[in-house]
């Protein structure tokens, strides 16, 4: 499962959990792949990146759930 997100702005992953995960990846648009594990913090995301997150499930059967915990930084001008 793939899911792109487009960041508005700069920001830092304070936290990440999940449910029915096996493995959790981030693509940044530069190409830079970083697999990610639960309760991983200090993930740094500059303002108008799209990150790419790749999930394999655990049990195909079920959904999987990941959530994530963004702290927003304000943008110099």
């Amino acid at each position: 499962m793939v899911q792109d997100i487009n960041m508005l702005g700069p920001g830092v992953i304070e936290r990440v959990v999940f449910r029915n995960v096996a493995s959790l990846v981030v693509t940044y648009s530069g190409g830079v792949q970083v697999p990610v594990a639960a309760g991983d913090v200090g993930l740094e995301i500059v303002a108008d990146d799209i990150l790419t997150w790749e999930i394999t499930r655990t049990n195909d059967s079920e959904l999987a759930a990941v959530g994530i915990e963004l702290q927003l930084r304000s943008q110099s001008s």
